[in-house]
């Protein structure tokens, strides 16, 4: 499964203002990991939920701090957003439903809480 490393953002902006309605969650993941934490697997679960509807659509952003080499970073992200749509898919989301991104940080911000950039955000849009 290949994550889609670019998508412009007209395309972006224009599936999720077509939608009535649109949840977001956020997923942190410990440092250097892409591995769903249990509190991340039932965060998931309320997920599935919304996403189960006809028309929804799910966007999966992966993300990565500044800290590190960003050709890393950016596969680390990739590998954040691979996991977090597998256990959307095995708990019963159709994939055609999932739209998925990858970035990182560029840089560090000094004084910056990185745990809030090793995420993945959800927008489900229904």
């Amino acid at each position: 499964m290949k994550t889609n490393k670019i998508l412009g953002t007209a395309l972006l902006v224009g599936l999720l203002s077509a939608c009535t309605h649109t949840n977001k969650y956020t997923l942190y993941f410990d440092n250097g990991s892409s591995t769903l934490t249990k509190e991340n697997k039932q965060k998931l679960m309320k997920i599935t939920s919304d996403a189960k509807f006809d028309k929804a659509k799910v966007v999966i952003s992966g993300h990565a701090d500044g800290k590190g080499n960003l050709k890393d970073n950016i596969k680390l992200s990739d590998k954040r957003v691979i996991a977090t749509d597998k256990e959307i898919v095995e708990l019963g989301v159709m994939p055609k439903k999932l739209v998925k991104l990858a970035s990182s940080e560029k840089s560090v911000s000094p004084g910056k809480d990185l745990s809030q950039e090793r995420r993945v955000d959800i927008t489900v849009t229904k």
